[in-house]
């Protein structure tokens, strides 16, 4: 990822600070149970509920309904939010700091959030707490005689896929934007924090002044500092999985016909803004913009290849990829490499072949799974909502944030020549099942 490096401007910003933007993908060998951390409290996979201040990164989600419109998450709120943790691997955590400044004697509360400037990333190391990650996310500001109002938001991820995306922090806090720069999504997770009012203290002349103040919603505090004033505290929040996953598990494929098999899509989703109302706790603006995708330009997205000796018996052969959240249908095909010719119908002979993957039924979210997100009404069907639509031929799929799609079938019904294949589908509204998926961000 390029950095941003924030400019010490006139707020005098000082100390380690962080927390923004997303987090984590690596190697992502799905949740397998053996490789969960051991809780460290005994709960055996209960959310984390640490009672304390901090930025916790969770990797999966409940069955609690997340019909409140809040955006920040309490790290000591076991109530709601997708919280039941599956498999996070981020090791690092930006948060991007706005802020508004006015005089001490002049004032007056923001407006809005366009009202908020970018200030400066604070970047912490993630540690493991439990079942989340965690980083403490201790800093320090000084001010003359001003008023700062700070509104963060912090981005978790990998620091082996930094050069894969980039942040542009935008105008104000109402138009960051995250950009792919490599040829894969990486697993990222989002959402808002607080400084925290219980850590929070202030001195002017060594005499302690209190300084916080809350403005309106869970996002927006105000710092209130009389004359020369240093603050020291700590972020604190939950954030969570801001994109989605297809899986693809084809069965029986006999490898002495086949070489290799790739996973491929069109309009794949490359950009989407870092605010917006895409789902509760998902505080981001899904793509809408054809323009912000591949296109038709088709993008292989995972491969399996078998050695040339590699020939003896039947295998089962998994795909994957993560997706930033998307309303442009993606249309998925499966490319096979045979290693000798194949005859088709007509007479004609091929070594390679490209399958559209076009089950004949829609699938969709429903209840309070649905309830969660905001889209188009072109993805809606009553209270539910199209993950993969059929209808009128569209045969596509569509990316929410922290939902997983799995297709799986024998290799003879993936590899038809008919328009309709028979795959079966199924939604994962959450990340919490056992999964053997390996994606190969190379």
């Amino acid at each position: 990822m390029n950095r941003i490096k924030g400019k010490r401007t006139g707020i005098g910003v000082r100390g380690a600070m962080a927390a923004l933007w997303w987090l984590c993908m690596c190697v992502f060998v799905a949740c397998t149970a053996d490789e969960l951390p051991a809780p460290e409290d005994g709960t055996g996979g209960l959310p984390s509920v640490p009672g304390g201040t901090g930025i916790y990164v969770s990797g999966g989600r409940d069955d609690v309904s997340l019909s409140t419109g809040k955006r920040y998450v309490d790290p000591n709120d076991a109530a709601s939010g997708p919280q039941i943790e599956g498999v996070c691997l981020a090791d690092r955590v930006d948060v991007f700091m706005y802020t508004v400044e006015t005089g001490y004697s002049d004032w007056q509360a923001p407006d809005g959030l366009s009202e908020f400037t970018y200030t400066q990333t604070w970047p912490y190391d993630l540690s493991v707490k439990g079942y989340d990650r965690y980083a403490p996310a201790d800093f320090t500001s000084e001010k003359e005689s001003a008023v700062e109002y700070i509104y963060a938001a912090a981005l978790a991820y990998s620091q082996a896929d930094e050069g894969s995306f980039t942040v542009m922090p935008g105008q104000n806090a109402t138009n960051p934007s995250l950009g792919l720069q490599g040829k894969l999504t990486p697993e990222l997770f989002y959402g808002t924090v607080l400084p925290d009012e219980a850590s929070s203290s202030s001195t002017y002349d060594d005499e302690e002044a209190q300084v916080y103040d809350k403005i309106e919603d869970t996002f927006w505090w105000g710092l209130r500092f009389s004359r020369h004033t240093t603050l020291t505290s700590k972020f604190k929040g939950r954030i969570f999985r801001i994109v989605s996953q297809i899986n693809v598990e084809v069965a029986d494929v006999e490898k002495a016909l086949v070489e290799s098999m790739e996973l491929r899509t069109d309009n794949y989703p490359r950009q989407i803004t870092l605010y917006g109302s895409h789902g509760t706790n998902y505080p981001v603006a899904a793509c809408t913009d054809a323009g912000h995708t591949s296109g038709a330009t088709t993008v292989a997205l995972d491969r399996v290849s078998f050695a040339e000796g590699d020939t003896l018996g039947t295998t089962t052969v998994r795909l994957s990829s993560f997706f930033l959240p998307s309303e442009v249908g993606m249309h998925l095909q499966l490319h096979i490499k045979y290693r000798k010719q194949q005859l088709d119908s007509e007479g004609h002979y091929y070594t390679e072949k490209t399958y559209d993957l076009r089950p004949a039924r829609s699938y969709y979210l429903s209840g309070v799974d649905a309830a969660v997100y905001q889209v188009g009404d072109g993805l809606k069907n009553g209270s539910d909502l199209y993950v993969y639509d059929s209808r009128g031929e569209h045969y596509c799929f569509y990316s929410y944030a922290n939902v997983r799609v799995n297709l799986s079938g024998p290799f003879a019904n993936f590899a038809v020549n008919t328009d309709e294949a028979d795959i079966t589908i199924e939604v994962e509204p959450n990340f919490e099942k056992e999964h053997h998926y390996v994606i190969d961000n190379s």
